[in-house]
């Protein structure tokens, strides 16, 4: 049985809405591997359930060439989740946060509109049928009872979680390599994916002018939340790529003027929208969507500059 290294720190917080993102930074840092790998290809764009935010499905999160770590949706009986952590692996197990005793009530507003919550169970704990659980989220590490798992879990009689299954003897490649790797790869995203997530946002903008304001202001207060999310985890990515060392003087000066454009650039959209909640005047809208443009260009230059490239999307 391989022994987990508890971090003595913290559990290291991201924004809101980044459960699943959370619970994985938590897993590296339990075992000593560096998180920067995972947080530099996490610059992403989606529009899910009437919110545009970052956060990533955790059946799409890859580990594997980075940390040799496989992943796996599945589910099963709390003894199935004991024994893999009997193994050395760990278990991202989805909840209902209205069921934890550890969540604030002021963090539920989302699990109403079909939005799960998930925690790391990282260990077996001293007592029998316990288990060591952390969410970063709600600043909660501790042992957790079967009992109260079972409680908060998504689904009658089994767990539902994502296995990770940790590789010993697998080396991590060169920190250049994976910074090669995660440059490209969230620039040809953005491009693609990001654009649409994007258009998406706008298109229901555009239609929301014609909603009732309790409709409008539902679904800006909790767009509210996401972009102020998106925007702390822009600032961590980038903070990421600044700790790698591996940026020249002048591209560090350049992308941290761009990092700052770009969340200046999302706060002033989020109060914009805040705005337009309230109101919902038309030119609010305007503003909205002017907003947002600029700020996909200050991403946009962001990316090349980081993957060393100026070639155009295509």
């Amino acid at each position: 049985m391989r022994v987990n290294i508890v971090e003595k720190d913290a559990p290291f917080r991201l924004a809101a809405l980044e459960c699943a993102a959370s619970c994985i930074v938590s897993a590296l840092d339990i075992r000593g591997l560096d998180r920067r790998l995972f947080l530099m290809g996490y610059w992403h764009t989606v529009y899910y359930e009437g919110l545009l935010m970052s956060a990533q499905n955790i059946k799409w999160i890859e580990l594997a060439y980075e940390y040799g770590i496989q992943t796996r949706m599945t589910s099963g009986p709390p003894g199935e989740v004991a024994a893999l952590l009997e193994r050395g692996d760990m278990a991202i197990v989805l909840c209902r946060a209205s069921e934890l005793r550890f969540f604030p009530a002021s963090m539920l507003g989302f699990e109403s509109t079909g939005f799960y919550h998930c925690v790391l169970a990282y260990g077996k704990g001293e007592a029998d049928n316990s288990f060591l659980v952390t969410d970063s989220v709600a600043g909660f590490r501790g042992a957790m009872t079967t009992e109260e798992l079972d409680r908060a879990g998504v689904r009658s009689q089994e767990w539902v979680y994502c296995h990770l299954s940790f590789n010993a003897s697998y080396r991590q490649p060169e920190l250049r390599a994976s910074f090669l790797r995660e440059t490209n790869r969230i620039l040809d995203e953005y491009v693609s994916d990001g654009r649409s997530a994007i258009d998406s946002f706008l298109g229901v903008l555009a239609e929301s002018g014609q909603w009732d304001p309790v409709k409008r202001r539902s679904w800006t207060d909790r767009n509210n939340i996401a972009l102020a999310a998106l925007s702390k985890m822009r600032t961590i990515v980038w903070q990421s790529y600044l700790d790698t060392g591996l940026l020249g003087a002048e591209e560090r000066e350049t992308g941290s003027r761009l990092a700052e454009k770009i969340v200046r650039g999302w706060t002033n959209v989020n109060l914009q929208l805040v705005r337009y909640g309230i109101s919902g005047v038309p030119r609010s809208s305007d503003s909205i969507r002017s907003g947002i443009e600029e700020v996909v260009a200050a991403e946009l230059l962001l990316l090349k500059l980081l993957a060393g490239s100026e070639r155009e999307p295509e």
